[in-house]
C-alpha cells in the first residue's frame, strides 16, 4: 500500500484502520478549476487525532489544510476572535477557541460568545496584525466558493 498523505505529508504513521470514517463533503462539484470537496475524517483515537493536530504546521505553504469541524456557532465565534486578536494569535483545539493574549501568559479558552465579549472588554484594542487580517479575508471574499460556508472544515 502506498504512503498516505499523513504518512508523506505530516510524518505520522496513523494506519487507515485507525479512522473510523472518512468521506468528503458536499455535492461533487463541476468545473475545470474547481477546487476539490473537503473530507472529513472521524479517528478511532483520540490520541491518533492529536498526534494529527501536533504535525498540521507541517502543511503551510502546500494545498492541504487541517482543521476541526466546528458548530456553526463555534465557527463564527473563531471568526470573531480571529478579527480582533488576528489568525496568529487565534485558533482551535478539541472544538473551543483558544486565543493567545498579547502580554499575558497564560491562553484564553473560549467557548461562548459572552466569553469572548468580556475578554475583548478586558483587551479593548485589537491586535496591530488583525487589521491585516480582515483586509486580507476581504480581498479574499470574492474567490470563495458559495459552498464553503457549509463545508466549514476538513478533517
Amino acid at each position: 500500500m502506498p504512503p498516505s498523505l499523513l504518512q508523506r505529508k505530516l510524518q505520522v504513521a496513523i494506519e487507515p484502520s485507525a479512522l473510523d470514517r472518512a468521506h468528503r463533503l458536499g455535492p461533487p462539484r463541476t468545473g475545470t478549476s474547481v477546487r476539490p470537496r473537503p473530507v472529513i475524517v472521524k479517528f478511532k483515537a483520540y490520541f491518533d487525532k492529536k498526534a494529527v493536530f501536533g504535525a498540521k504546521s507541517k502543511l503551510k505553504g502546500q494545498k492541504f489544510l487541517i482543521t476541526e469541524s466546528l458548530t456553526k456557532t463555534r465557527h463564527i465565534l473563531l471568526k470573531k476572535a480571529k478579527e480582533h486578536f488576528s489568525n496568529n494569535r487565534t485558533w482551535t483545539s478539541d472544538g473551543k477557541v483558544v486565543v493567545k493574549v498579547e502580554g499575558e501568559q497564560n491562553l484564553k479558552t473560549l467557548a461562548s460568545h459572552r466569553e469572548l465579549l468580556a475578554l475583548i472588554s478586558a483587551h479593548p484594542t485589537p491586535h496591530p496584525d488583525a487589521e491585516e487580517d480582515e483586509e486580507d479575508s476581504s480581498e479574499n471574499e470574492d474567490e470563495k466558493d458559495p459552498n464553503e460556508e457549509q463545508d466549514t472544515t476538513t478533517w
